[in-house]
């Protein structure tokens, strides 16, 4: 196994631990902090792996996550940031689409 493998699979570990200890968690502010982290961790392997489809669907969904993080604030309550969500993670599935084999984790 290459270097470059086993850091790959370190980081799909940190995202994998990420989102456990997510749901662990009592506070919604802890439990989006944990979510953006995990998916940022899971970003980056599904980019390693050359899975393009799971690398910018995990983006989006960093994104999403940071935004909500921020919905107390001005322009980010807005129901417009759910629609706009559901549009753009669609679009990101239908350009990175490679076949029902592109959205796992193989090669």
């Amino acid at each position: 196994m290459t270097l470059y493998k086993i850091i790959t699979l370190i980081i799909g570990f940190c995202g994998t631990a990420s989102l456990f200890m997510m749901f662990q968690q009592n506070d919604r502010k802890r439990i989006l902090i944990f979510q953006i982290f995990g998916t940022i961790f899971f970003c980056v392997h599904f980019y390693m792996l050359g899975k393009y489809t799971g690398a910018a669907l995990n983006a989006i969904a960093a994104t999403r996550a940071v935004v909500y993080f921020n919905r107390d604030r001005k322009y980010f309550g807005s129901v417009v940031w759910l629609w706009l969500f559901v549009v753009i993670s669609a679009v990101a599935g239908i350009l990175t689409w490679e076949g029902a084999i592109s959205i796992l984790p193989t090669k």
